[in-house]
């Protein structure tokens, strides 16, 4: 799922509305609403701030894998490469 849509359903999930949420992160109203229709991308800071207040990692909002997930990943990537020499 795009960062804009995890970000709109977690805020959803907590009872916020945009200017809730832009109140709690210092900035306007619009900032909130670009974000969460894809047209821009929060700073850095802002994405700190973001995990602090939905209660969630940067990791899970960002959607980045875990080294376990990229062994799976990968580990089915080398067992579908070696079915394949087999056929």
């Amino acid at each position: 799922m795009a960062f804009n849509k995890i970000l709109k359903a977690l805020r959803a999930e907590k009872g916020l509305y945009q200017k809730d949420l832009a109140k709690l992160l210092n900035t306007e109203n619009y900032n909130v609403s670009n974000w969460e229709q894809g047209r821009t991308e929060p700073s850095l800071a802002d994405i700190r701030k973001l995990c602090v207040i939905l209660d969630i990692s940067a990791d899970e909002l960002l959607e980045i894998e875990t080294t376990e997930q990229r062994e799976k990943v990968k580990s089915n990537i080398i067992n579908n490469e070696k079915e394949i020499k087999l056929l």
